[in-house]
């Protein structure tokens, strides 16, 4: 079995046991982000038992896994799609009509959001993420890239602070060949995206506590990526 074919197995696996241990642990880490995607998120697995709530995520992680080819080659079952609507359907259509997070909307808490100090969120990113993510390649007020290796793949994060999401970050994975030719085999990964929901992204950081609060939930992700990564590839 060749490197590439052995690491779609190994990371196939690392993700669907980091499904189960989401809903296993309650979403504790999809909680602790303040976004609004992960807020409707955790309405929408709030209203399910616990077995519909893994087939449910395992489902919508089978969608990230089918739009990423290299990683499975498969159609989608009916069920698959019948569980895709439904969440699609809360999140982007009922949930409009719940308006459970209007507190967030508030003129006071945007002004509040619009204060936040981004140098001190990216100083603490950095110390957070830096011993996971490798090399920092860039470094500017909004933009933080970082590289690392792991025999022949190349790891690259993107961390982008600052616009409507004051924090959001991708990873993609590469495969470099002995021929010195590069192949892409993840492209534009996180955490909600591997879940099979969404951008991972924080919208309602307002205050030093979600700053730190960010940071440490950044860099817990991206330590447990990188233990996964190496898993698969060694």
């Amino acid at each position: 079995m060749d490197d590439i074919s052995r690491f779609k197995i190994k990371f196939y696996s690392w993700l669907k046991n980091n499904v189960r241990q989401e809903v296993e642990s309650d979403f504790r880490t999809l909680r602790q982000i303040k976004g609004e995607l992960a807020i409707r998120s955790c309405y929408y697995f709030d209203s399910l038992d616990l077995q519909d709530r893994l087939n449910c995520l395992l489902s919508l992680s089978n969608k990230f896994l089918i739009d990423n080819g290299d990683i499975i080659d498969r159609q989608p079952s009916e069920k698959d799609r019948e569980r895709w609507n439904d969440f699609e359907q809360f999140i982007f259509v009922k949930y409009g009509s719940l308006r459970l997070i209007d507190s967030l909307y508030t003129e006071e808490a945007i002004q509040e959001r619009k204060k936040i100090d981004l140098h001190e969120l990216r100083n603490q990113i950095h110390v957070s993420c830096e011993s996971s993510l490798g090399v920092r390649k860039h470094n500017s007020k909004k933009i933080i890239e970082y590289e690392f290796y792991v025999e022949n793949f190349l790891v690259t994060t993107h961390i982008d602070l600052g616009g409507w999401h004051q924090l959001r970050y991708l990873h993609t994975i590469h495969y470099c060949g002995i021929d010195k030719t590069t192949r892409n085999l993840v492209l534009m990964t996180d955490f909600m995206r591997w879940l099979g929901i969404g951008s991972t992204s924080w919208e309602f950081i307002s205050n030093q506590e979600d700053i730190s609060n960010a940071a440490t939930i950044l860099g817990k992700l991206s330590k447990d990526f990188r233990e996964g990564i190496e898993l698969a590839i060694k």
